[in-house]
C-alpha cells in the first residue's frame, strides 16, 4: 500500500502488508531518502493518516525495495524480510 505520493517524494518508497507473522499486524518498509527523516516521524505521519485497524504496528527501513523486472513491489520479499527482522535475525 502506498500512503500518499508527498511521503513518497519526501521519504522514499514505503510499503505496508498485513499478516506478516499469522495475524492481523500491519508492517511498513521505508526507504529514506531524507537524512532528516527519522521511523518515529514517518509512523507518526502514516499513522495520522489510517484508520485504527490500519496503522502500522512497526517500521523498517531498508536500503532498497525490492522490485521486479517490472518494478512492481515483491511483497514476498518483503513478508520474508519482517519475518527475518522478527526473529532478530
Amino acid at each position: 500500500m502506498f500512503i500518499d505520493s508527498e511521503l513518497e517524494k519526501s521519504f522514499g518508497d514505503f510499503g505496508a502488508l498485513i499478516g506478516a507473522w499469522g495475524e492481523e499486524m500491519p508492517v511498513g518498509f521505508v526507504r529514506l531518502t531524507d537524512a532528516a527523516a527519522s521511523p518515529d516521524s514517518i509512523l507518526a505521519r502514516v499513522n495520522g493518516q489510517l484508520g485504527k485497524t490500519q496503522r502500522i504496528s512497526v517500521l523498517y527501513t531498508i536500503d532498497e525495495m525490492p522490485r521486479s523486472h517490472i518494478g512492481k513491489l515483491l511483497k514476498t520479499d518483503l513478508r520474508a524480510l519482517a519475518a527475518e527482522k522478527q526473529n532478530g535475525r
